[in-house]
């Protein structure tokens, strides 16, 4: 996936190349300023998804867990109109220029805090199209933390496969017990919840 200066808007194609139509959540690294940024993919999105995806987060855990010796980073969201979205990050295919930029401090010294979120759907033609924007500030307990499973995945020897299996083990846990060992950060709507009526 590759970005250059791109504008983003409702409703218009996502300006990003390389998004194939896909169902979940994905944590990437992008750019040469180590962007952060989620992407959810709704096929078919309804009316009531995208007014909890409008109304924001209501948390986000992030969650280590080592399988099979195999680190594992999992930054999960919990939406308004109880939307789960799971993500599992796997460092060793983010490039090395880009996880660099990520991981330095900002130019005041603080880590670098901001997480892009953009949820998507696509058209009869296969274009994703954005349907929800939205950028918050992570703490930093989470994100340091975060940081730390990154350099233990790339100090780590596995391959693809690997990860895969040991990503597998953790999808018997359900979403709550995985909130439950989390890091949490709660937030509060980012428009109004329940949604009033037009």
């Amino acid at each position: 996936m590759t970005s250059d200066l791109m504008k983003f808007a409702v409703d218009e194609p996502f300006p990003v190349r390389g998004v194939e139509k896909f169902e979940g959540a994905k944590l990437e690294i992008m750019g040469e300023h180590g962007w952060l940024v989620g992407i959810v993919g709704f096929p078919g999105m309804k009316e009531s998804e995208r007014q909890g995806l409008k109304a924001g987060f209501k948390r986000i855990g992030f969650y280590e867990t080592i399988e099979d010796g195999v680190p594992l980073a999992f930054l999960m969201f919990h939406l308004h109109g109880n939307l789960f979205q799971e993500t599992c990050f796997n460092a060793k295919v983010v490039r090395p220029e880009y996880l660099e930029a990520f991981m330095a401090p900002d130019e005041e010294g603080r880590v670098k805090n901001a997480l892009s979120f953009f949820a998507l759907d696509w058209d009869s033609h296969g274009q994703a199209i954005l349907k929800v924007m939205r950028t918050v500030g992570l703490d930093d307990r989470l994100l340091l933390a975060f940081h730390e499973t990154i350099r233990k995945q790339l100090a780590t020897n596995y391959d693809p496969f690997q990860f895969h299996q040991a990503h597998m083990k953790v999808d018997r846990l359900t979403m709550k017990q995985i909130f439950e060992r989390a890091i949490v950060q709660r937030f509060k709507p980012q428009s109004p919840w329940p949604p009033r009526p037009e």
